[in-house]
């Protein structure tokens, strides 16, 4: 009886230890507002400029009508979120590609993301 319980209390740590950092790499914590995403659009001008979040806006909004844009869908809490951010001119991502975007952090770059799992 006590090999049981022993082994079910080690079972169930681990469970619990394998989902607090499920898919996330020490570089990119959840705790620290890191977020798994796909690049949904890409694109330039004051029309995604409009897109960007509010919270960004003072932060990170070339002026350029040339200046790119990228947006990034995400899950937040339960549900998906999109984030339009300014990108730099020789940004390699493209739409459909897997990244980590900072939900916290307007200034966080953004990451190219693994396909097995981070």
């Amino acid at each position: 009886m006590k090999t049981h319980v022993g082994v079910a209390a080690i079972v169930a740590a681990g469970i619990l230890t394998g989902c607090a950092g499920a898919g996330y790499d020490p570089s990119h914590s959840w705790d620290e507002g890191w977020r798994k995403g796909t690049i949904v659009k890409m694109g330039e001008g004051v029309t995604l400029a409009e897109k960007v979040a509010e919270k960004c806006r003072q932060t990170a909004t070339p002026t350029s009508s040339k200046a790119r844009f990228a947006t990034i869908k995400y899950r937040r809490d339960r549900r998906n979120a999109w984030r339009t951010v300014p990108v730099s001119e020789d940004f390699a991502l493209k739409v459909g590609d897997p990244v980590f975007i900072n939900a916290s952090d307007c200034k966080a770059p953004i990451d190219l993301r693994r396909l097995d799992g981070q």
